[in-house]
């Protein structure tokens, strides 16, 4: 005759499944927002790096050139005798590329540059592209001793719209007309002695950018950039 062995295990009631997949979406309500924290926190890590590697770079150049700033206004100069289209990326890329990328010395090449651009590539929200940094264009080309507080003076920041130097009209169309920021309410900042600073820029005065430089007016010491 047959016989039958029944197991002891039983399956779950729909109740405590009821619990469990109650449980696990109160878990992903937690660590969903800490993961995407934790996500952004690593690239405005990244764009800190890539800021400070262009102020490296910038040091570089300065101490290669007599003491004097890269170009940071976009136009033409000679270049080994030749006409080139420059601006800080073009005068610095070969400080902060790889010797192997030595063709790209003098130009600008959006995917070798990628490593040194704002990690944050595009800030859904606003429909505006973050991904380079934008130069200051008013102590471009200036001996480094003319400017007293290079800690104070701002070299660079994200632009958005793939900008690639700043003057005021930039900074008012692709910053502070913006309402996303690349993180979060601010933007990371280089400044001329090599430090990166998170900054909301609607908060930066004039000076900030102008100062020492022929550009200077005594009332941008109390003048926003947003004004």
């Amino acid at each position: 005759m047959a016989t039958y062995r029944f197991s002891s295990r039983r399956a779950f009631t729909l109740v405590e499944l009821l619990t469990v997949i109650a449980i696990i979406g109160v878990l992903a309500a937690i660590l969903i927002p800490v993961l995407g924290s934790m996500r952004e926190k690593a690239r405005a890590t990244q764009c800190v790096a890539n800021l400070r590697s262009w102020g490296n770079a910038t040091g570089l150049f300065v101490a290669d050139n007599n003491g004097r700033l890269p170009s940071s206004v976009h136009g033409t100069t000679k270049i080994d005798n030749v006409d080139m289209s420059t601006d800080a990326y073009s005068c610095l890329i070969r400080y902060v590329m790889p010797p192997n990328h030595s063709t790209q010395k003098w130009g600008f090449n959006s995917n070798d540059m990628a490593a040194y651009m704002c990690s944050n590539l595009d800030d859904a929200g606003n429909g505006m592209k973050w991904g380079t940094y934008g130069f200051n264009i008013y102590p471009s080309q200036l001996p480094m001793t003319t400017i007293s507080k290079p800690s104070r003076m701002i070299w660079a920041t994200e632009l958005a719209a793939g900008k690639r130097w700043m003057d005021f009209s930039t900074l008012g169309t692709h910053l502070i007309a913006t309402t996303v920021k690349p993180h979060g309410k601010n933007n990371n900042v280089l400044y001329l002695d090599g430090h990166v600073s998170s900054q909301d820029v609607a908060q930066l005065f004039r000076a900030d950018f102008t100062r020492d430089t022929a550009s200077y007016l005594s009332s941008h010491d109390t003048q926003r950039v947003a004004n």
